[in-house]
């Protein structure tokens, strides 16, 4: 029996010692507040933040986040989508490496583009599917990757002459395949000709803007949409490909970061609105506020807008992380972390970390931060913003603080032009000026 006992203590320890995170390796606190581009899959929402990938699980509704630590291969997410057909998710990174992750969580990771010695731009600006092949949209032309094999099947270089061309978006239609570009929409006969060809990709000129830059292209309820762009405020244009002639479509849409079609609901993203479009083609409205519990009405930062299959709305906001709205209801969702990753200079006190996010800059420009720093205690976030404290308003930078020896809740925070702060427990005591 006490054999027994000791193995049974030995095999308790030793399980409790692997659980741990080993002595040595890092820990990441990255914010995922600052969302960028939502992809929907058969069973999870996947959401592109600044600081990483996570993904809402629509069978346990649990939050799962994917970072270096969790199995993939880069850092700086460029863009994400996600495959129906086959399940695939793929990441562009800003490096333009790629992983293409399973349902199961497998990470297969792509170098070709990375690796590859053009003199041309390499940014990965979009992602579309076909079947099982991925079209990605690339600085220098299109990548072509067999989704079964995972690999690099054609590239197509589809400027004038054979010249790099920055490819931003691409659709199949009616056995057509068109390109977005920056001097115009493109389209080949995918069955019939050569697309390594540059001969065999013609522009569109029966559009308006035929030479400019257009940014994005989308398929909804039987119909090609396409948006052009000066990338200039408030000036982009929606057109719809009616038989041969190319219509404005949705005018009220006049900047589009993201354009997403389920099918039977269209979600064009512009800058501080949603616009909603269904499959007969009529405006449904827009969204430009939250309601969120408790509030009165949030202003809104999209940058992606995705719907599931049962109309419910998924977006990736700027400020927000992933908010989803169902109905009535609005939530967000979004793993526990620091408010943002701006960060200037850290503060431990024993177990706690403080973090400031501020910058030491006596000119105008926008490296100022707005006063807001935050204490991790015990792997709980406290934030301590304007928004709590309305005393901390009118200044900018929070770089420097101190904690009273005696009491680890009595702080001094020291910002650049704004004064010395004083807390004690969570409580604004006083600001000094000069």
């Amino acid at each position: 029996m006490q054999k027994f006992i000791l193995l049974f203590l030995v095999l308790t320890m030793a399980f409790h010692a692997g659980a741990q995170r080993a002595k040595g390796s890092w820990q990441d606190y990255l914010s995922f507040a600052n969302a960028t581009k939502i992809a929907v899959a058969n069973s999870k929402i996947y959401c592109a933040t600044k600081g990483g990938l996570f993904f809402y699980d629509l069978q346990d509704n649990s939050i799962n986040k994917l970072t270096q630590s969790e199995g993939l291969s880069d850092v700086g997410i460029q863009t994400i989508a996600c495959s129906r057909e086959t399940g695939l998710l793929i990441v562009a990174y800003s490096s333009s490496n790629i992983d293409l992750i399973s349902e199961t969580g497998k990470v297969s990771n792509l170098t070709d583009i990375k690796r590859k010695q053009i003199t041309g731009n390499k940014t990965i600006n979009n992602i579309s599917f076909s079947g099982k092949e991925a079209f990605l949209s690339c600085g220098f032309g299109i990548v072509v990757l067999n989704l079964e094999k995972m690999e690099v099947k054609d590239t197509y270089i589809i400027g004038n002459g054979g010249a790099f061309l920055n490819v931003n978006d691409v659709e199949i239609f009616q056995n057509n395949i068109y390109a977005a570009t920056n001097e115009g929409l493109y389209v080949a006969d995918r069955n019939s000709l050569n697309l390594l060809d540059y001969n065999n990709w013609k522009r569109i000129e029966n559009i308006p803007r035929a030479t400019q830059k257009f940014s994005h292209l989308v398929v909804h309820a039987d119909a090609l949409i396409a948006c052009y762009t000066p990338d200039e405020y408030s000036q982009d244009e929606l057109y719809r490909l009616s038989g041969d002639e190319w219509t404005r479509y949705q005018p009220q849409v006049q900047y589009a970061y993201d354009i997403q079609s389920n099918g039977t609901i269209l979600a064009a993203t512009s800058r501080a609105e949603i616009y909603l479009v269904d499959n007969q083609h009529n405006n449904l409205g827009m969204i430009n506020r939250y309601e969120f519990p408790g509030e009165t009405g949030s202003l809104v930062s999209p940058r992606s807008t995705g719907i599931s299959s049962d109309g419910t709305i998924w977006v990736a906001d700027n400020a927000k992380g992933m908010v989803h709205i169902s109905g009535n209801t609005f939530e967000t969702i979004y793993p526990s972390g620091p408010l943002d990753n701006s960060i200037f200079s850290l503060y431990a006190n024993g177990a706690d970390l403080w973090v400031l996010p501020g910058g030491r800059d006596d000119t105008w420009t926008n490296t100022w931060q707005s006063p807001r720093f935050q204490l991790n205690r015990n792997g709980e976030w406290t934030n301590f913003t304007k928004t709590q404290f309305p005393e901390m308003d009118n200044f900018f930078d929070m770089v420097c603080m101190v904690t009273d020896p005696g009491d680890p809740d009595h702080i001094f925070v020291g910002s650049w032009g704004g004064g010395l702060l004083e807390f004690q427990g969570n409580q604004f005591v006083n600001r000094y000026t000069n």
